[in-house]
């Protein structure tokens, strides 16, 4: 399992959904804030914007942005 696998893993289980709902449509905070916490742990672990919008459902690399800077704001980082 790749580092991004194990983070989808762990993000899904974390959130008790699974990981093909952080790869799918889905918009519903349920799912949109445990993605967005995917991202962020992503880009953490090196990840390119990019890469992580290929892995979690083609999402442009400015949706992977946002994603991050959501989840830098919900933890007080900025």
């Amino acid at each position: 399992m790749t580092g991004s696998e194990e983070i989808i893993q762990r993000v899904a289980s974390q959130y008790g959904i699974g990981p093909r709902d952080l790869k799918g449509d889905g918009r519903h905070r349920g799912v949109a804030w445990p993605r967005q916490e995917a991202m962020y742990e992503m880009h953490k672990a090196g990840l390119s914007l990019g890469q992580i919008g290929r892995i979690l459902g083609r999402r442009h690399h400015t949706t992977v942005l946002h994603g991050i800077r959501a989840v830098e704001r919900r933890a007080g980082d900025q």
